[in-house]
Formats: C-alpha cells, structure tokens, sequence
C-alpha cells in the first residue's frame, strides 16, 4: 500500500498531473482514521511525531499551491518543493517507527 501510493503521487507530481496526487494524498491520510498507523513503542517520542504532521503539512501546502496555479514558475516550484518536503515527511514517520 505504501509503494502504491508513493508511485501515484511520483507519477503525478513528475508528470504535472494532479489527480493523482489528490488520489495519493487520501491514501496518504487513510491510515490516520483508520488506526493504521499505530506505532509498535507504547510511547513513541513527541518530537518525531510534530516533526512528521508539520513537514506533511507543509508538504501539502506546496501540493496546493501547486494545483491552485498549475502552469508557470510558480509551479515547477511548488512541485519540486513538495517532492522534497514530503519525502522529510516520510523520513521522520519512519524513525517514529524505530
């Protein structure tokens, strides 16, 4: 599920497509009501986990901004720095599994 949505939202953000990413980005939220994303420590430190929601936020504001002005510099932009600040994102979520 994980690589899944990944290609979806690589895919789409590579190809200046952003259905995809709206598609990827539910996944990508899904395991939060859901309980998937429980973590195996009984107390997982608070740190990495405000770092993991804040860089995912502001990873998806990139996204937004990206499709609210979808041609031009500010896209190219927005996208790269989605790309980047989603992958921190992912990074941080999983040292909050180790």
């Amino acid at each position: 599920m994980r690589d899944a949505r990944r290609i979806v939202l690589y895919s789409g953000v590579l190809f200046n497509y952003w259905y995809p990413v709206i598609v990827g980005a539910i996944f990508d939220w899904l395991p939060l009501p859901t309980g998937w994303m429980k973590s195996s420590q009984t107390n997982p430190p608070k740190n990495l986990i405000i770092a993991h929601i804040i860089t995912t936020l502001i990873a998806y504001a990139f996204a937004s901004l990206w499709i609210i002005s979808p041609h031009g510099e500010i896209s190219s932009v927005s996208r790269f720095l989605f790309l980047e600040i989603w992958w921190i994102a992912v990074i941080s979520g999983i040292f909050i599994e180790k």
